[in-house]
């Protein structure tokens, strides 16, 4: 019925408590942490969220409910991290496959992406990064074609491979002079 998350833990695994019908509760007592996929997926605490996006602590998990109906997301803040999915062959960012996703604003209290963190999100036209990002990792707006611009922040210091690949429509970027890395 409950679960406590020690401090020295650093990650859960995809999936770890998916089905645990009985798990009310969970104790969150760490602030750096990765959670895979589906890892409190029906389950009673799950269950018991309100349809949109569901954060554990700080850390935004995903959006329950129709995700090809999601058009706008403003990420609340105070978020510091977003949970990646896996795949069966890859890690997959929060909202990778958000097809009808049109724009997006991440605030300053989260510190990175991930990579492929908008794979396919083919509608996204608009995006909000905070500026306390450092890197625009690898693949992170793969295949993202209806980004017609987007500003990178000035804190950005790197721009990993392939970070806008496949963005077809994709006409400017403005580039900070904190960059050093492309």
């Amino acid at each position: 019925t409950s679960v406590t998350i020690p401090s020295n833990i650093v990650g859960l695994a995809s999936g770890v408590f998916y089905g645990c019908t009985n798990l009310e509760i969970i104790d969150f007592q760490t602030t750096s942490f990765s959670i895979g996929s589906n890892a409190f997926t029906n389950t009673a605490w799950y269950n018991n969220q309100p349809e949109g996006l569901i954060y554990l602590n700080n850390i935004l998990l995903e959006y329950k409910g129709d995700k090809s109906k999601v058009t706008h997301i403003v990420i609340k803040d105070g978020t510091k991290i977003l949970a990646k999915r896996d795949s069966n062959e890859e890690s997959l960012g929060t909202f990778a496959g958000y097809t009808s996703l049109k724009s997006i604003i991440i605030p300053n209290s989260v510190k990175e992406i991930d990579s492929r963190a908008f794979y396919g999100c083919s509608s996204l036209e608009s995006i909000v990064l905070p500026d306390s990002l450092e890197e625009i990792p690898s693949y992170a707006f793969i295949s993202c074609t209806s980004l017609k611009s987007i500003i990178i922040p000035n804190n950005v210091k790197k721009i990993d491979r392939r970070a806008f690949y496949g963005c077809l429509s994709l006409e400017s970027i403005i580039l900070p002079n904190s960059l050093e890395t492309i």
